[in-house]
């Protein structure tokens, strides 16, 4: 749990609690940006909020998309291939890979890419290339939490970019055998756990899922994760039946609130 001290003065003091005490300052007006709900939140006896609904990266996050009408995500991490000294070249990686996640369907992931640019949201620039050794959890996860705050809140434009970005970070990750844990996590995060995420978010998961399937299926902690959503299941199959991207909100790319 964070406090974070809201008194109206140029600079508030956030207190993360707990043992360590850290102590970051942010403008007041940035936090007069936040959502109403967020501000109700604020104990006018104590000039202090209690967050405990998000950790203080997120918290960060939401405060840099105030700023800048963007956010940014953490590195991929790299974990040790299984031979020391084992080439991470492609002739060490496995044959079959999917390159993106509308491979087979690219005009299915023409038509979602132009739906979030009718919402101004247009495609990055680069294309981040990963491979088997680049752990992205960290990176999937971030954007997860960032559209749970949201969604709660009714941040609705925080809430879509945060839709776009894990849209694109699949649409662009090789899904290796190595690296089908890194989205299984993300299922498990995003329909099994308390977070709150918006329809359009839980879509585009349910897309990369469905184009994906077969092999996802070859993963047992996917397997299991089917088991116990069932409606993720039923998801997937209607998805494969009629292949239509879900409506996106109308709503401005630029609009915080």
């Amino acid at each position: 749990m964070y406090v974070a001290r809201t008194k109206l003065r140029p600079r508030n003091r956030l207190v993360q609690s707990g043992p360590e005490r850290k102590t970051i300052s942010v403008h007041s007006e940035m936090l007069e940006s936040f959502p109403k709900s967020f501000k109700d939140k604020v104990d006018k006896r104590s000039d202090s909020v209690e967050l405990d609904d998000v950790d203080m990266d997120t918290f960060a996050r939401c405060c840099e998309y105030i700023y800048t009408g963007d956010y940014s995500e953490p590195q991929p991490s790299y974990e040790p291939s299984r031979e020391a000294g084992s080439s991470l070249s492609d002739t060490s990686m496995p044959v079959v890979v999917h390159a993106n996640i509308f491979s087979d369907a690219s005009d299915i992931r023409e038509k979602w890419a132009q739906a979030f640019e009718d919402l101004g949201f247009k495609p990055p620039l680069e294309t981040r290339r990963n491979n088997a050794s680049a752990n992205h959890t960290a990176i999937f996860l971030t954007h997860a939490r960032v559209v749970s705050f949201a969604t709660r809140h009714g941040w609705e434009s925080l809430s879509t970019l945060a839709s776009y970005k894990m849209f694109y970070a699949l649409a662009d990750f090789r899904l290796f055998e190595q690296r089908i844990a890194d989205v299984v996590q993300l299922l498990h995060y995003t329909f099994r756990g308390d977070s709150e995420t918006s329809a359009l978010f839980e879509t585009v998961l349910a897309y990369h899922a469905a184009w994906n399937v077969r092999r996802l299926m070859s993963n047992e902690n996917f397997r299991l994760f089917l088991k116990d959503v069932p409606s993720f299941s039923t998801t997937i199959l209607t998805l494969l039946c009629n292949i239509n991207p879900a409506p996106l909100p109308d709503i401005r790319a630029n609009d915080k609130i």
